[in-house]
Order: structure tokens, then sequence, then C-alpha cells
């Protein structure tokens, strides 16, 4: 059985819980080969294939944080700095 790996040895390459690992296989993202209703083996290809699929996906999630945080600041710079200062001129005029 080259070029298969056992649950566990999927769980710690995606680095996922038993649940997450079975939920890819209940979307059809990741085959399984299953006797008695326990996933017993996997194809490794398809785990590599299923790793590179989520790191580009957690890669194009922490893009868009920092898109919108790009966005929100150039529309309310004004209103940050405007509060930033007038914070800062009621402590110099009350400490």
């Amino acid at each position: 059985m080259d070029g298969m790996l056992s649950l566990k040895e999927v769980m710690d390459y995606l680095e996922l819980e038993e649940s997450e690992v079975e939920e890819l296989v209940r979307r059809g993202r990741l085959n399984a080969f299953k006797i008695g209703g326990v996933f017993l083996r996997f194809r490794k290809d398809q785990v590599v294939d299923v790793k590179s699929a989520l790191r580009k996906r957690t890669q194009s999630s922490i893009n868009a944080f920092f898109v919108k945080a790009a966005d929100y600041w150039s529309f309310n710079r004004v209103y940050i700095l405007s509060a930033f200062f007038f914070g800062l001129v009621i402590y110099i005029l009350f400490r």
C-alpha cells in the first residue's frame, strides 16, 4: 500500500482534527477507503493536493484582511487621527 496514509498521518500532515478530516471527506475534497464505517487509508497525492489548497485559502484570507484594513484606514483616517489628537489635547490640558 505504498502511497497511502492512515487517518492519524493525514491528521498530522494537514494539522486538522479528526472531525475536520471527516468533513473534507463528506464534501468530496478528499477520498478515503472506508471499511466498517472507519476511515482506513487516504491517497498520499490527494492529501498533498488538499494541503496546498488549504494553504492557498489561508493566505488569501490573510491578504483579504489586510486589504480590508487598508480600505478602512484610507476611508476613515481623518476621523481616526482627529480622535487621536483630540484625546492628546484633552490629556495635555487635564494632566
